[in-house]
């Protein structure tokens, strides 16, 4: 076939090549020549066919499946066998907002992705009627089931174990449709209105509470701060009364001691006392007049006696 192509085409131009043909008998030429590349082309294409990398092929005789093909160059008989290309990349379905009814009956929508790509091309093809759609409407039934066994608050819940039990679901039906199924995952689960409302009320509660516990909380803290300082501070004001009147019990010790040694100065230095005390006090306490105002013979103690009896007087006198 192609040498008689080409015998043609070389007793077509040799006369234009030697001068023998007119100009516009060029046309006629081409022409032929056009004709003649397209039965060529169309007579190579009938023997060879070629499926690509992200395609399979079923090579079919006379309408009978003979084999599944790879990618590459194949050879067939023309008007006899032929080869039908099926795509392999992963294929997206989308269920989108469908209504199903939860266990406690109450009807949300749900909205669902999955992906999936052709494993057998001979089933997928020549085995099922509109594959794509049969999947759609059995992940749908399947979608619809599990929805319908579990309670509303679980739906909204745990998505990850209902994706699970949906791929399951769909894995029993890969072998029957030629498939395999490689994501499956819930985009959304929308419940009533009233439900929406009563779940933003409950989110709104709880946040509240957790606030008020939260001020409860800092507020204990403070108080227990302040309690501390408190008691810290009656701590100190006890250590500085004790010190205080420890020092004072000690330095009327030593006093006392002092004055035993000087029994002329003593009686004089307690009058002075005395009369100090009095000139601050309100008061004045007068005895009888008519007794004798002689100072009275005074006999020193001195009180060894612990902190705690420092409210006793310390002297005590006799006449």
């Amino acid at each position: 076939m192609i040498s008689f192509i080409i015998r043609l085409k070389d007793n077509i131009t040799a006369p234009f090549l030697q001068n023998k043909l007119p100009l516009f008998q060029w046309g006629v030429v081409l022409f032929v020549l056009f004709i003649g590349w397209q039965m060529l082309l169309i007579t190579l294409n009938s023997f060879v066919d070629i499926v690509q990398q992200d395609q399979k092929g079923l090579y079919m005789r006379l309408g009978r499946y003979i084999e599944t093909v790879e990618p590459g160059l194949h050879f067939k008989v023309p008007l006899f066998d032929y080869i039908t290309r099926i795509s392999v990349r992963e294929r997206q379905g989308y269920i989108e907002h469908i209504d199903a009814m939860t266990q406690d009956n109450v009807i949300i929508k749900v909205s669902l992705q999955y992906t999936y790509t052709v494993s057998d091309p001979r089933k997928y093809h020549l085995d099922v009627i509109k594959p794509d759609q049969i999947i759609t409407e059995f992940a749908q039934g399947k979608l619809r089931d599990i929805i319908n066994s579990i309670p509303m608050h679980d739906v909204m819940k745990y998505r990850t174990q209902m994706n699970q039990k949906i791929m399951l679901e769909l894995q029993e039906k890969e072998k029957d449709y030629g498939v395999s199924f490689k994501l499956v995952q819930i985009q959304g689960t929308y419940p009533p209105q009233e439900v929406q409302e009563a779940i933003k009320q409950r989110m709104v509660t709880e946040e509240k509470t957790a606030g008020a516990k939260e001020e409860a909380l800092q507020k204990k803290i403070l108080a227990d701060a302040n309690f501390y300082d408190a008691q810290k501070k009656a701590e100190a004001e006890k250590y500085q009364i004790v010190e205080t009147a420890q020092a004072k019990h000690t330095a009327i010790k030593m006093m006392l001691e002092e004055m035993a040694k000087y029994q002329n100065i003593a009686p004089k230095y307690l009058d002075y006392l005395m009369t100090q005390e009095l000139k601050n006090n309100s008061k004045w306490i007068l005895t009888n007049p008519t007794q004798n105002a002689q100072s009275p013979n005074i006999r020193f103690h001195i009180d060894e006696s612990p902190l705690t009896n420092l409210s006793t007087n310390p002297l005590s006198s006799e006449k």
